[in-house]
């Protein structure tokens, strides 16, 4: 089940603006939105190790 603190952008943003959430929770959520969809046909060019850089 996804997080509803990062159903949109004005969600992450506020999460991260009150501490909520941290920018590595927030790559995090990212990452499993690409992966959950790459079997509906997107294309995604992500690596986990790449983006928590």
């Amino acid at each position: 089940m996804a997080d509803p603190r990062f159903d949109s952008a004005a969600a992450l943003r506020a999460a991260l603006d009150s501490g909520q959430a941290s920018s590595r929770e927030l790559v995090d959520a990212a990452l499993a939105r690409a992966g959950a969809a790459a079997p509906l046909g997107a294309i995604t060019h992500l690596r986990a190790e790449r983006a928590r850089a």
